[in-house]
């Protein structure tokens, strides 16, 4: 399900995985005026929003009729997505975001975000995440 409200895309998807590939696409497609003339952008909104949505779904949904909801933002040369997660949230303030496990099954999500996005941030209560990227044409802000 979708719907626009202005320059703002509001996106949902159910807890299930059935929707993922779905959701990435819809994402993508939506960012691709942002994204046609700059693979490096590409490459880092689709990693960050699988990662961001990867997350929701595995630490924020505890049944598959609750739903993931998605904001994306688009703006001359930025784009913001914002998910947001039915879970009861995480206590991201104590994440160490600069450090990749090598070896873990677990734990590189966050880290590897805050690598592809230009400014990640969440709500206190850590079920929203909102990840900004900008153009590298125009250089990448240091959040």
């Amino acid at each position: 399900m979708e719907e626009r409200k202005g320059e703002k895309m509001h996106i949902s998807m159910n807890c299930n995985k059935q929707g993922f590939s779905e959701t990435m696409a819809r994402i993508v497609e939506e960012c691709r005026p942002l994204l046609q003339d700059d693979n490096e952008l590409k490459f880092r909104v689709e990693m960050a929003a699988r990662e961001m949505l990867a997350n929701a779904l595995e630490h924020g949904c505890s049944c598959e009729k609750e739903q993931v909801m998605i904001v994306l933002t688009l703006k001359s040369s930025k784009i913001k997505l914002k998910v947001i997660s039915p879970g009861s949230g995480f206590d991201w303030k104590n994440i160490i975001l600069n450090y990749m496990p090598a070896l873990e099954t677990e734990g590189r999500g966050l880290p590897m975000i805050k690598i592809a996005a230009d400014k990640i941030k969440f709500n206190e209560k850590g079920n929203i995440i909102t990840a900004i990227f900008k153009s590298q044409k125009g250089g990448k802000e240091k959040s």
